[in-house]
């Protein structure tokens, strides 16, 4: 099924296929007693999409999601050690990318920093419009920028294209973030 799923996303022309590791971590399937499995099934979800992404006869990147809103982490402490053991795992399945959403403010630029260091593009998806702080939303992804974001995507194209002009309006020409 999760094969199809990927053939069909090929098939519509995506440029970056995501790979089902959401809830892969080893904390997201302890909820059903399948911690064990994580590695295995993010290995599973990460090589089916490979698979698709070959037979696409155009370059198509395999990302991988770091998904913090899925965890119920007691402590963000937790939640980074966890995010931090998946994209290990994610980089080791041979993703090109990783996504990142639901991860609290305050422990982004740790996470970023830490994937940085695997040398893998890092995107925020969704994330500045769900701060309920008194920074612009321009401010915010300026500061994931700086952190180590490759990229930061609203949660809907209108988001993204809201936030893209917030960034264009508060940076010079070629100096801000990527929206």
């Amino acid at each position: 099924m999760l094969a199809a799923h990927y053939a069909a996303e090929v098939a519509s022309g995506v440029d970056v296929l995501c790979a089902a590791t959401a809830e892969t971590t080893s904390w997201a399937l302890g909820r059903v007693g399948m911690e064990h499995r994580a590695a295995l099934l993010t290995g599973v979800s990460v090589e089916l999409a490979q698979e698709a992404a070959a037979g696409a006869g155009r370059p198509v990147a395999v990302a991988g999601w770091l998904e913090g809103a899925c965890l119920a982490a007691p402590n963000s402490l937790s939640l980074m050690s966890e995010l931090a053991l998946h994209a290990e795992r994610l980089v080791q399945a041979g993703c090109e990318l990783l996504l990142v959403r639901g991860v609290p403010a305050e422990a982004r630029p740790r996470l970023l920093a830490q994937c940085g260091r695997a040398g893998l593009p890092v995107w925020i998806v969704g994330e500045p419009q769900l701060e309920s702080v008194a920074r612009p939303p321009a401010e915010q992804v300026a500061a994931l920028w700086a952190a180590g974001a490759g990229g930061v995507m609203g949660a809907t194209h209108s988001d993204t294209m809201a936030l893209a002009e917030a960034l264009a309006a508060h940076h010079p020409s070629g100096s801000s973030p990527r929206a």
